[in-house]
């Protein structure tokens, strides 16, 4: 083994374990190790004591990438006392129901780690599968005093008010000022579809403008997305005011497919050029709009339009079928977007067992191969308006 060696990549197969021999050789033949990435087909929880034994004695880790639920409570006590560690992540891949171990999930559910004396002193960056209460729990412990990037896959179900204490206490925190990127999706991949879509609302609401009201303070982000299985309730100005002192965002993806698609969004097409005035610097966008009415788009005159953006992704926005629709939304996104803007649709996290769900619970509403065809249709159309405009200036000034 290479005594230099300082990133390597393990995948193990179903049925095969994390060899401690191995394990012992590459602690005592790689000890310039920077970089870890193990991933394994089968179940994780058998490894948890074989990481928890070899990671401490890695002192110059600096990244660490584990299986999907395999950072517990104790392989997170093995990492924190690592010197260097700059960032913990895990190999982020679809699970379904069928697949996922009980007793991994368990441990997650009690993610509260026992920690090291100043636990993190170098880390940067997290990813961390549990749930918002417990993350919160975690990092009061006044853990990595300049976390930059922080992303949480939730274990269970999460409603509107835990996400609300959640960024209430990032608003607050040491973090507010060093934070720059942050993810929350709410929707565990292993959840059974069909009960996620039947959720009573009572007990798992529509997120509104004052759930969200916290991120305002979070000014250094300059990445935000937010997922969610139920329709915001949040208007196009709420939106507004919340991004409003976030200027330097560069990547906003906001609740764009949820899996109940009887609940209609509140924002509209409307809230695009008012993203474009606030956010200059806006490269990637994601959300769902109602697209019920779309013939007042055009009333709206001279348009902010976006100067940097290269994404939008409309998520699970219900296309009508009208042709005339289509159109109305084509030439007003042609007002907006410059040529090199991708539009596109469709879930960004859904299993295909959410996928499946989703269709058989409303059939009516969501095909998506249609809605796939709609928005390319729509794409290629606004893309020919925007060239027959580029022609018509260019032969404009040589005449």
């Amino acid at each position: 083994m290479n005594n230099h060696l300082s990133t390597i990549t393990v995948h193990l197969p179903q049925d095969h374990l994390l060899s401690r021999g191995f394990i012992h050789e590459l602690v005592q033949h790689c000890p310039d190790l920077k970089s870890v990435i193990f991933d394994c087909d089968g179940p994780t929880r058998c490894m948890e004591e074989t990481l928890v034994e070899f990671l401490p004695k890695l002192s110059r880790l600096e990244e660490v990438t584990l299986p999907y639920l395999s950072i517990t409570s104790a392989v997170t006590f093995a990492l924190s006392n690592l010197p260097l560690l700059e960032k913990i992540a895990f190999v982020d891949y679809i699970i379904y129901p069928e697949d996922t171990e009980a007793s991994s999930l368990d441990e997650l559910r009690n993610f509260l780690p026992v920690l090291h004396n100043n636990p993190f002193p170098s880390l940067k960056k997290l990813s961390l599968t549990a749930n918002l209460s417990n993350l919160t729990a975690f990092l009061r412990k006044g853990i990595a005093p300049c976390l930059e990037f922080l992303s949480v896959k939730a274990v269970d179900l999460e409603n509107e008010y835990s996400l609300q204490s959640f960024l209430t206490f990032l608003s607050e925190g040491r973090t507010r000022s060093s934070l720059t990127k942050l993810v929350v999706d709410m929707v565990p991949y292993h959840a059974d579809a069909h009960s996620v879509i039947r959720t009573n609302k009572e007990d798992v609401g529509n997120i509104s403008f004052a759930n969200l009201e916290p991120i305002s303070c979070l000014s250094s982000l300059t990445y935000l997305r937010i997922f969610y299985h139920r329709a915001c309730k949040v208007t196009d100005e709420e939106l507004v005011t919340l991004v409003g002192s976030l200027p330097s965002l560069t990547n906003l993806t906001f609740c764009p497919d949820p899996c109940n698609l009887q609940e209609k969004p509140s924002l509209t097409l409307k809230v695009l050029p008012l993203l474009a005035a606030r956010l200059p610097h806006l490269e990637e966008l994601g959300l769902q709009v109602d697209l019920d009415s779309t013939s007042e788009l055009q009333e709206v005159s001279r348009p902010t339009s976006f100067q940097k953006l290269t994404e939008l992704n409309f998520g699970t926005s219900v296309v009508l079928s009208d042709g005339a629709d289509w159109k109305n939304i084509a030439l007003y996104l042609s007002r907006l977007l410059p040529s090199s803007c991708t539009i596109t649709s469709g879930s960004y996290l859904w299993s295909p067992s959410m996928e499946t769900a989703i269709g058989e619970e409303f059939p009516d509403v969501y095909l998506p191969e249609e809605c796939e065809e709609r928005w390319d249709k729509i794409a290629d159309t606004m893309y020919l308006i925007i060239k027959g405009r580029e022609e018509e200036r260019k032969w404009s000034t040589l005449v």
